[in-house]
């Protein structure tokens, strides 16, 4: 990190894939901002259901808890946005959070202090990218990188 940034205005955006007590402690103790996507352990996601919602025009919906999942050191905030189930079967089917009957859930723990929603859109270009990655993967998998090995020159 150049010494011309301060610490406290880094933010960090990062998957589930890196949620734990190791991550948000280190992030924690720098001061860094940051908005990390839960993993679906049952406890988180009770506390998601359970929570209190405010909704929004689009017809999602955002809410907040407080969870101190076991060894950490203390409770943090985790933000919640939810979305109605499509109609559409397949475009349900693409959904890959935790679903109930009815919604379709994103659970994040952060420090920001800004609105649910804008924690979500601050993590959202994070989403897209991911998605954006996993398309190319399967369209353009290695075998089919054309090469000039074995054509004459």
């Amino acid at each position: 990190m150049p010494s011309s940034i301060a610490w406290s205005r880094v933010r960090v955006r990062a998957d589930s894939g890196c949620f734990g007590k190791r991550l948000v402690e280190f992030l924690d103790t720098r001061g860094w901002g940051y908005t990390v996507v839960a993993k679906e352990y049952a406890p988180i996601q009770r506390s998601a259901r359970n929570g209190e919602f405010r909704k929004l025009r689009s017809g999602w919906e955002v809410g907040e808890f407080r969870y101190q999942p076991h060894h950490w050191k203390r409770p943090h905030r985790f933000v919640v946005v939810r979305r109605p189930i499509p109609q559409d079967p397949v475009e349900a089917g693409q959904l890959t959070l935790f679903k109930d009957n009815k919604y379709a859930y994103h659970v994040l723990v952060t420090n920001l202090r800004a609105h649910p929603w804008r924690v979500w859109r601050f993590y959202a270009p994070h989403a897209t990218i991911e998605k954006d990655v996993r398309e190319l993967l399967y369209d353009y998998p290695l075998g089919k990188v054309p090469t000039t090995i074995g054509s004459p020159m």
